[in-house]
C-alpha cells in the first residue's frame, strides 16, 4: 500500500454535498462539488480534471480555503490529498462533524486527537458572562465535553477555564466545545484548565 493510501485510510470520508471553487497553478479558477470529504482529502466532481501531482487551492465557504495535490481521477472528476497541519486538520474534522450533525456515541470515525476521560471541575463561562463550575466529562487537545445544565446556543463563543472556544454540540449531559486556542500538549490544557479549578 502506498503512503498516500496509508494517510488516507486514517480518516473517514463523509459525503457532503457542497459547492465549491478551486484554482490550478496557471491561475484559472473553476467550479465543481465535494463527493466525500474527510481530514485527509476531498472528492470532487467537476468536467476539469487535472494531471495527478497538479497543486489545486481550493475555497469552500464552510471550511475556507484548502491546498492539496490531485491524487487521481476518476469517471466524476478527481481526488485531492490535502496538505495541511494536524490543527488545520483537527478544524476540518471538527467543522464535518458540526455540517453531519454527528453525535459522541462514535467519535472515534472522524477524530483523530485521543480523548480521554475528564476529572474534576472546570469554570464555564457563557458570552453574556455567566459563569458556572462543570464537570470534565472527557477532553481532547482540540475539544472538551461538559456535564452542565446550561445549553448556549450553537456557534457561540465560551470560556472553559482560560481556553477560549465555541459550543459545537449538545448532548444529553451538557455541552462539547471545540477550543479556538488550541494548546500544543494535553499538559498545557490541564493547566490551563486547573489554573481555575477549585480545589
Amino acid at each position: 500500500m502506498s503512503a498516500t493510501a496509508q494517510e488516507q485510510r486514517k480518516y473517514k470520508r463523509v459525503k457532503l454535498e457542497l459547492r465549491l471553487r478551486f484554482m490550478l497553478p496557471d491561475g484559472q479558477e473553476h467550479t465543481g462539488q465535494v463527493i466525500d470529504i474527510s481530514g485527509g482529502g476531498l472528492s470532487i466532481a467537476s468536467a476539469i480534471r487535472p494531471e495527478s501531482g497538479t497543486t489545486v487551492i481550493i475555497y469552500l465557504d464552510q471550511l475556507g480555503r484548502l491546498e492539496g495535490r490531485v491524487v487521481r481521477s476518476h469517471e466524476s472528476g478527481f481526488a485531492v490529498e490535502l496538505k495541511a497541519p494536524a490543527v488545520k486538520r483537527e478544524k476540518i474534522i471538527e467543522s464535518l462533524m458540526v455540517l453531519t450533525n454527528r453525535i459522541p456515541s462514535d467519535p472515534e470515525d472522524l477524530r483523530r486527537h485521543e480523548r480521554v476521560p475528564g476529572e474534576g471541575t472546570t469554570p464555564l463561562t457563557l458570552e453574556d458572562g455567566t459563569e458556572a463550575h462543570c464537570r470534565i466529562l472527557d477532553l481532547s487537545i482540540s475539544g472538551i465535553s461538559l456535564e452542565t445544565t446550561a445549553r448556549p446556543p450553537l456557534g457561540s463563543n465560551v470560556t472553559v477555564g482560560k481556553s477560549i472556544g465555541r459550543v459545537v454540540r449538545h448532548h444529553e449531559h451538557g455541552i462539547a466545545v471545540e477550543f479556538k486556542n488550541m494548546p500544543r500538549l494535553r499538559g498545557s490544557l490541564a493547566a490551563q484548565l486547573s489554573q481555575r479549578t477549585p480545589s
